[in-house]
Order: structure tokens, then sequence, then C-alpha cells
């Protein structure tokens, strides 16, 4: 008759890696979408501001970089607010405004790397970015974000 005594810590030893491996990536991966959503959300917020602000409305066509850095500040304190994340302007800025009839339309870029801090992801670079693009219709208050 054998003696299993020890048999389970080495089965222990060889599931662990493994079984924290995969835990450790949906942390990860679950705090990439949060950061994502939560910059969207920010380039949705900054849109409708801009829409429903006269004074930055009317200067997109004329004073861009100015509504562009008001659009930043906005987008950088509703992250604060509501995601709690510390990203800075090499990891998520504002990067473009337009408007046509009825529509405002703000680009933002996202940095892949940014949204899971100290992760080593050797496919990604500094410069690859998410861009989130958020639209805003005055006449009905409506608003949509998409992540490119």
């Amino acid at each position: 008759m054998r003696n299993n005594r020890g048999s389970a810590i080495v089965e222990f030893a060889i599931i662990f890696p493994i079984v924290l491996s995969i835990m450790l990536g949906a942390i990860y991966f679950s705090l990439a979408m949060y950061s994502r959503t939560v910059c969207g959300g920010a380039v949705r917020d900054a849109a409708r501001t801009i829409a429903i602000t006269p004074d930055l409305y009317e200067k997109i066509d004329t004073n861009n970089n100015y509504v562009v850095k008001e659009a930043n500040t906005i987008a950088t304190n509703y992250v604060k607010k509501y995601g709690g994340l510390k990203l800075g302007k090499e990891s998520f800025e504002i990067s473009k405004i337009s408007k046509d009839k009825n529509r405002v339309t703000v680009k933002g870029k996202l940095s892949v790397l940014a949204v899971v801090p100290n992760a080593y992801i050797p496919t990604y670079k500094k410069e690859d970015y998410h861009i989130l693009t958020a639209e805003y219709l005055i006449e009905t208050g409506d608003s949509d974000c998409q992540s490119h």
C-alpha cells in the first residue's frame, strides 16, 4: 500500500500558479474595462457641457484650442470624481472638438498602457491609443460614445 502523504501539497503547487494567473488576468481586464468606461463618460460629459454652455459652443470654430483646454479640464474632473483614476495628460486627453448643425463631437485618446498600470504587454507601445468619440445632439439631448 502506497503512502499518499504530501500529495495534496504537490497538487496545490501545480494548480495554484494557474489559478492565480487567471485571477490576476481577470482583475487586470476588469480594471482596463473600468478605465475605458470612465474615460468614455468623461468624453461624453465634456461634449454635453460644451454643447449646453453658449460661451464654449460659440468658440469651437474661432478659438478651438481654448475649448479643447476647457474640455480637458472637464474630463479630468470627471475622471477624478467618478473614477478615482489618476491619469496624466500622456495617458488621457481630449484631442479634437468639432460641431455641425446641431451636434457637438468630442474625440479623446486613452493610452492602452494607462488602463492597466504596471502590466507588461509586449504587443503594445506607449503610442497605442483607444480613440473615444462622443457626440451630443443639442435638440434632443441624446449622447453617444464609441471606442475604436
